[in-house]
C-alpha cells in the first residue's frame, strides 16, 4: 500500500515490525503496546515523521540507532520499554544524540539546551569510559 499515510496497530501482540518496505509514504506509525523487541523494516519507511513504539518490549539501543535514516523523523514515543530499564536515565540523553533529527522524545520537546545536556551528559559519558579502558 504505497499511498497509505497513517498506520495505527496498537494493542495488536505483534512481535517483528517487518515487510514495511513498500510504505515509502507512510508518516505516523503507531505500535503502542505490542510485543515488539526489534525492528527490521523501519528504515526503509524514508517519510515516516511520528513513531509510537511505547509499551512494547524493545531492549537494544541499536534498534533506536536504525532510526537515524529517518531524516523525516520528528516524535518518537518509546517509554514503557526495556530499554530503558536497562538503561536508566541515559537512554535518553543517548537517543537525542543518536537522531538530531528528533524534535520530541516521549512527552519532551528537544529544545536546544536539552540537546546541549545530552551532548555534555554522552561526552563525559565517553570520556568516563575512555579512562576506564586505560
Amino acid at each position: 500500500m504505497p499511498e497509505l499515510r497513517e498506520l495505527y496497530l496498537g494493542h495488536n501482540k505483534i512481535k517483528v515490525v517487518s515487510g514495511m518496505e513498500g510504505n515509502t509514504n507512510l508518516k505516523v506509525l503507531h505500535l503502542r503496546h505490542n510485543l515488539i523487541d526489534e525492528f527490521e523494516s523501519i528504515p526503509y519507511m524514508e517519510n515516516l515523521e511520528y513513531f509510537n513504539v511505547r509499551d512494547n518490549k524493545l531492549l537494544k539501543f541499536e534498534d533506536i540507532q536504525k532510526l537515524s535514516d529517518l531524516k523525516n523523523l520528528k516524535a518518537l514515543i518509546i517509554s514503557e520499554n526495556y530499554i530503558i530499564e536497562k538503561m536508566g536515565q541515559s537512554y535518553f540523553h543517548e537517543c537525542i544524540i543518536a537522531l538530531p533529527q528528533l524534535q520530541r522524545l516521549n512527552k519532551f520537546e528537544i529544545t536546544r539546551d536539552l540537546r546541549y545536556k545530552s551532548f555534555l551528559y554522552t561526552k563525559e559519558k565517553y570520556e568516563i569510559e575512555q579512562e576506564r579502558l586505560r
